[in-house]
Protein backbone atom coordinates (compact mmCIF):
# COMPACT_ATOMS: atom_id res chain seq x y z
CA UNK A 1 0.00 0.00 0.00
CA UNK A 2 2.65 2.35 0.70
CA UNK A 3 4.61 2.14 -2.18
CA UNK A 4 1.23 2.16 -4.43
CA UNK A 5 0.94 5.87 -2.48
CA UNK A 6 4.59 6.47 -3.73
CA UNK A 7 3.89 5.72 -7.12
CA UNK A 8 1.08 8.05 -7.15
CA UNK A 9 2.89 10.77 -5.87
CA UNK A 10 5.59 10.35 -7.69
CA UNK A 11 3.47 9.94 -11.08
CA UNK A 12 1.60 13.25 -9.94
CA UNK A 13 4.55 15.25 -9.23
CA UNK A 14 6.09 14.38 -12.97
CA UNK A 15 3.00 14.41 -14.26
CA UNK A 16 2.86 18.06 -12.58
CA UNK A 17 6.31 19.51 -14.85
CA UNK A 18 5.30 17.64 -17.97
CA UNK A 19 2.14 20.09 -17.85
CA UNK A 20 3.63 23.13 -16.59
CA UNK A 21 5.24 24.60 -19.72
CA UNK A 22 1.95 23.73 -21.88
CA UNK A 23 0.15 25.73 -19.05
CA UNK A 24 2.43 29.29 -19.45
CA UNK A 25 2.47 28.44 -23.01
CA UNK A 26 -0.33 31.41 -23.70
CA UNK A 27 1.51 33.85 -21.23
CA UNK A 28 3.44 36.26 -23.44
CA UNK A 29 7.18 37.05 -22.63
CA UNK A 30 7.38 40.32 -19.95
CA UNK A 31 9.85 42.51 -19.15
CA UNK A 32 10.14 44.18 -16.02
CA UNK A 33 10.97 47.68 -15.93
CA UNK A 34 12.20 48.86 -12.87
CA UNK A 35 11.83 52.90 -13.68
CA UNK A 36 12.94 55.47 -11.59
CA UNK A 37 9.77 57.46 -11.84
CA UNK A 38 7.17 56.88 -8.58
CA UNK A 39 3.99 57.59 -7.37
CA UNK A 40 3.12 59.17 -3.63
CA UNK A 41 -0.49 59.97 -2.73
CA UNK A 42 -1.19 62.42 -0.59
CA UNK A 43 -4.18 63.74 1.70
CA UNK A 44 -2.52 67.13 1.32
CA UNK A 45 -0.63 68.62 -1.41
CA UNK A 46 0.71 72.68 -1.10
CA UNK A 47 2.88 73.93 -3.27
CA UNK A 48 4.96 76.51 -1.77
CA UNK A 49 6.68 79.54 -3.99
CA UNK A 50 5.45 83.32 -5.73
CA UNK A 51 2.34 83.76 -7.39
CA UNK A 52 4.10 82.69 -10.59
CA UNK A 53 6.44 80.18 -10.01
CA UNK A 54 6.71 77.00 -7.79
CA UNK A 55 9.62 76.96 -5.39
CA UNK A 56 8.60 73.27 -3.40
CA UNK A 57 5.85 70.79 -3.50
CA UNK A 58 4.89 70.01 0.07
CA UNK A 59 2.75 66.43 0.63
CA UNK A 60 1.27 65.43 3.56
CA UNK A 61 -0.65 62.34 4.45
CA UNK A 62 -2.14 63.04 7.44
CA UNK A 63 -2.18 66.23 9.87
CA UNK A 64 -0.32 64.58 12.21
CA UNK A 65 1.76 62.40 9.78
CA UNK A 66 5.37 64.42 8.73
CA UNK A 67 5.18 66.32 5.57
CA UNK A 68 7.61 65.40 2.78
CA UNK A 69 8.88 68.47 0.67
CA UNK A 70 10.09 68.22 -3.12
CA UNK A 71 11.82 70.43 -5.02
CA UNK A 72 10.24 71.09 -8.47
CA UNK A 73 12.04 69.58 -11.74
CA UNK A 74 12.40 72.42 -14.74
CA UNK A 75 9.50 70.63 -16.58
CA UNK A 76 6.73 70.71 -13.40
CA UNK A 77 3.13 70.79 -14.23
CA UNK A 78 0.46 70.87 -12.16
CA UNK A 79 -2.85 68.82 -13.61
CA UNK A 80 -6.86 68.58 -12.30
CA UNK A 81 -7.91 65.68 -14.60
CA UNK A 82 -6.45 65.96 -18.04
CA UNK A 83 -6.33 70.34 -17.19
CA UNK A 84 -3.17 71.79 -17.28
CA UNK A 85 -2.87 74.61 -14.54
CA UNK A 86 -0.96 77.53 -14.65
CA UNK A 87 0.58 78.52 -11.16
CA UNK A 88 -2.31 80.89 -10.61
CA UNK A 89 -5.07 78.63 -11.33
CA UNK A 90 -2.91 75.99 -9.33
CA UNK A 91 -3.52 77.80 -5.93
CA UNK A 92 -6.96 77.16 -5.83
CA UNK A 93 -6.49 73.67 -5.88
CA UNK A 94 -3.86 73.89 -2.75
CA UNK A 95 -4.11 71.52 0.40
CA UNK A 96 -6.61 69.43 -1.40
CA UNK A 97 -5.68 65.61 -1.94
CA UNK A 98 -3.59 64.47 -4.95
CA UNK A 99 -1.11 62.55 -6.73
CA UNK A 100 2.87 63.58 -6.83
CA UNK A 101 4.69 62.05 -9.57
CA UNK A 102 8.70 62.23 -8.60
CA UNK A 103 11.79 61.02 -9.98
CA UNK A 104 13.40 58.76 -7.16
CA UNK A 105 17.09 59.18 -8.27
CA UNK A 106 17.05 63.27 -7.39
CA UNK A 107 13.74 63.29 -5.13
CA UNK A 108 12.83 66.23 -7.86
CA UNK A 109 8.97 66.75 -7.95
CA UNK A 110 7.94 66.17 -12.18
CA UNK A 111 3.97 66.84 -11.49
CA UNK A 112 1.49 67.18 -9.41
CA UNK A 113 -2.37 65.54 -10.15
CA UNK A 114 -5.03 66.93 -7.79
CA UNK A 115 -7.82 64.74 -7.16
CA UNK A 116 -10.87 66.37 -8.06
CA UNK A 117 -14.16 65.00 -9.67
CA UNK A 118 -15.63 66.51 -12.44
CA UNK A 119 -18.03 68.71 -10.81
CA UNK A 120 -15.38 70.26 -8.49
CA UNK A 121 -13.23 71.81 -11.33
CA UNK A 122 -13.42 75.59 -10.82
Amino acid sequence: MLSYRMFLKGSAISLLFLLAPVANADMADATVIDSPIQAAEAGSIILRGSSSKVLQVVAEDCPHCPARTLFPSPGFTVLVGQKKLSRSEAIRYEGQAGTVIYDARNGRAERVIYDVTEGELQ
